[in-house]
């Protein structure tokens, strides 16, 4: 089974069905679940809560269960699934991110 973590549920389902269609077209055995924060959000809450060593499909259930806790992922656990891939875009008014001047 493949678990796909978007960072938000709004356009991010289009593109999981080309992402489906391109790679994927002979497994149904998917998993798509909207983390709906930033990826420096999760990255803080494995490095933080965690100790760096955090598992990711516990990290998203625990920030899921807060706003959708009949979300199907529940029905599930990590060794389920035998790959996971996380896609966030670059937001670059994110408050979380560091430059350099």
């Amino acid at each position: 089974m493949i678990l796909f973590i978007f960072e938000g549920e709004k356009y991010e389902p289009a593109l999981y069905d080309g992402i489906k269609t391109l790679f994927f077209s002979r497994s149904n055995d998917q998993i798509l679940c909207s983390f709906c924060s930033s990826i420096y959000t999760f990255y803080k809450r494995l490095k933080d809560d965690f100790g760096g060593f955090g598992d990711t499909v516990d990290v998203l259930k625990t920030e899921i269960k807060k706003t959708d806790p009949h979300n199907e992922i529940f029905q599930y656990k990590s060794s389920d699934f035998q790959s996971i891939y996380l896609f966030f875009d670059y937001d670059f008014y994110n408050g979380n991110l560091k430059t350099k001047k």
